[in-house]
């Protein structure tokens, strides 16, 4: 057995916003971010480039997680 998951390497500008005026996708009230906390932001990156790698680890023995 063996666990698996992706490591994910973004590059691009980021920009920090305190609300959610003209983020698109933010509109949606069927949607909310998992952290509602009053203060929070949103981390805005516009993608200039995306790299990834599967990761793959084996299971000790005895590990049925």
């Amino acid at each position: 057995m063996t666990r698996s998951g992706w490591s994910v390497l973004a590059n691009g500008r980021a920009r920090l916003f305190s609300g959610t005026d003209g983020l698109y996708g933010f509109d949606d009230p069927t949607r909310s971010p998992w952290s509602g906390s009053a203060g929070d932001g949103y981390l805005l990156i516009d993608v200039a480039s995306l790299s990834g790698h599967r990761v793959t680890l084996p299971r000790p023995i005895g590990d049925h997680r």
